[in-house]
């Protein structure tokens, strides 16, 4: 089902990411991710953080992960720079680094963040506002994580319900869909 992702379902999205206040029950993972940090996100897997653990809003880091990617690549593709600054690591910015490689390195970060959550048995079929993480996954054509989702047993969503940019992000993720069926 070829559908843009709606502007009211983006800021939701968008809306969670920014709420680190006193009270959003956002836990060490939420933060790791959020500045791209892979190796807190290690550490604090290995001090047993919770991993499933969820916000306010019922966000779970594996989720977080994929509404980050999500939301940073479809503003890139927005060519939405400017806003982007404001959602880097505070360490970037003082460094005065606000290039397209440095949105693209923090995509690249929650990635493997997301890829280390559900190689240690994060629920992959935890979601928030709609959405899943294989939908957030298909809607920025991460398909590497879609196909490590798909392994790990993340239940199809309704065909309705996913985001595809193009005829063939469909069709990548119908043979996505044929290789996993193979495979099990």
């Amino acid at each position: 089902f070829l559908m843009p992702m709606s502007l009211d379902h983006f800021g939701l999205l968008m809306d969670n990411m920014q709420h680190f206040q006193d009270g959003q029950k956002k836990n060490l993972l939420h933060e790791a991710i959020r500045d791209g940090d892979i190796l807190m996100v290690h550490e604090a897997l290995r001090m047993g953080i919770t991993i499933d653990a969820k916000d306010v809003e019922g966000v779970t880091p594996l989720f977080f992960a994929l509404e980050y990617i999500c939301s940073m690549s479809k503003m890139l593709d927005l060519a939405c720079i400017e806003f982007l600054v404001g959602m880097l690591p505070l360490s970037l910015l003082e460094a005065g680094v606000k290039s397209v490689e440095v949105f693209e390195l923090q995509i690249s970060r929650a990635v493997r963040s997301a890829t280390l959550l559900v190689e240690q048995h994060a629920d992959i079929n935890a979601g928030a506002f709609g959405f899943t993480p294989l939908s957030l996954a298909v809607a920025s054509a991460q398909w590497g994580l879609v196909e490590l989702l798909l392994l790990h047993g993340a239940q199809l969503v309704s065909p309705t319900s996913l985001y595809f940019a193009s005829p063939e992000d469909e069709a990548h993720f119908a043979s996505l869909i044929a290789r996993v069926r193979a495979a099990n």
